[in-house]
């Protein structure tokens, strides 16, 4: 009797061992497969796991992908029908807030300086319009004009296109890891990217004018005190905040959907465009490539907006003074050596933060995506347009 109560109690204990090893196999079955669909999952924040892109400035890319938050799902190569109209939706929302901008400030511009014209015509009858021109051109109406409606539309279709888009304002301007010394780095780096946009813009007007072509107007400072005060205020504060709104804040995010490195390039091209002439063109698009990243690597749009102060302001300056001919050589010396110490920084600052790079899926979200966006391909057009006038009427 005691035997066959030993053997059962043996056989029970043997039965229990069985079963607990039955259950930690199915568990370490059920946590091999849960880790390796957890690790063939892609990150909604990161679909395309491309570590050289700012994993802070990613939105959650279900907005643009549902499936993505599917278990087991990564993004395929070729973007899906879905995908495919969402991406090109918000490349739209910035293309036409673009657009819709740079049209309202010439319209609302050019019609308004008509009324003024008028307006002064008729209380000086005797006037000629070359001579009220003149007026216009040198006092602070025309760069009036332009802070007004240029300052307004940037601000009125960075919200709107954020609105359009579900971004937030206060996204935009908490800095993460931006102190002084940054400013300062920055701004010297900024100034070496100026410097190199001078030189390369005296070597394509030295081109073009090979083939009898002007391609920048001398323009011309107001002469009046209010002109001056107004022109820089203008241009050292009110453009500089209103264009990072735009172009670094709203449009930067909006097209950064997929891919952070389309994000910069083509944000830095619709700002160059947005010039309208050759040589700031270059300045843009050259300077608008560094406002992007730093916007990035900060996730703020305060590192560019200081940085597009000082460069606005150094330019105004710099129109400003009237020097010898020995101090203006002092001044090319000293231009040269921060040119090349911010040089030098920049490359140290390459080292450390390169741009980002693409994946071969976020190659094919980008280009091929935003030319069949109507937005996106009219604004970069009328923007070209309107470049080729302004030479034509040099010209």
């Amino acid at each position: 009797m005691d035997e066959e109560f030993i053997r059962n109690d043996r056989h029970r204990a043997e039965v229990a061992a069985m079963q607990n090893e039955i259950y930690r196999l199915k568990k370490n079955i059920s946590d091999m497969e849960e880790k390796r669909i957890a690790e063939s999952t892609a990150d909604p924040c990161d679909p395309f796991g491309n570590p050289t892109e700012y994993h802070e400035y990613h939105d959650n890319y279900s907005e643009i992908q549902p499936l993505i938050n599917s278990p087991g799902y990564t993004p395929e190569f070729e973007p899906a029908a879905l995908e495919r109209s969402n991406i090109r939706k918000f490349y739209a929302i910035g293309g036409w807030c673009n657009l819709m901008r740079f049209l309202a400030a010439y319209w609302l511009i050019r019609n308004v300086l008509k009324i003024i014209v008028s307006v002064i015509q008729s209380g000086n009858p005797q006037a000629d319009g070359t001579a009220v021109a003149a007026y216009v051109e040198s006092s602070s109406i025309i760069f009036g004009l332009n802070m007004l409606f240029f300052g307004l539309t940037n601000v009125g279709f960075a919200f709107l296109g954020m609105k359009l888009s579900g971004q937030r304002m206060s996204s935009l301007l908490k800095p993460k890891g931006f102190g002084f010394f940054d400013f300062v780095q920055y701004s010297v780096m900024g100034f070496s990217l100026w410097y190199l946009s001078v030189i390369l813009g005296y070597f394509s007007s030295e081109v073009f004018s090979a083939f009898g072509i002007e391609i920048n107007s001398s323009g011309s400072l107001p002469v009046t005190g209010i002109g001056l005060a107004v022109y820089a205020l203008y241009t050292c504060i009110i453009a500089p905040v209103t264009e990072e709104l735009f172009y670094r804040g709203m449009l930067l995010r909006t097209f950064s959907k997929s891919s952070q490195r389309f994000g910069i390039f083509s944000t830095a091209l619709m700002f160059g465009l947005g010039h309208g002439n050759i040589h700031q063109f270059i300045l843009g698009f050259i300077v608008g490539i560094f406002l992007a990243h730093i916007t990035l690597k900060h996730n703020s749009i305060i590192p560019s907006i200081t940085v597009h102060v000082v460069l606005n302001t150094m330019t105004v300056v710099l129109s400003m003074l009237e020097l010898t001919r020995h101090e203006e050589l002092i001044l090319i010396k000293a231009q040269l050596i921060l040119a090349f110490v911010g040089l030098m920084l920049l490359v140290l600052f390459r080292v450390r933060d390169k741009l980002p790079v693409t994946t071969p899926a976020q190659v094919r979200r980008g280009i091929p995506v935003a030319i069949g966006s109507l937005g996106f391909v009219l604004a970069a057009a009328a923007h070209i347009a309107i470049m080729i006038v302004n030479i034509y009427s040099i010209n």
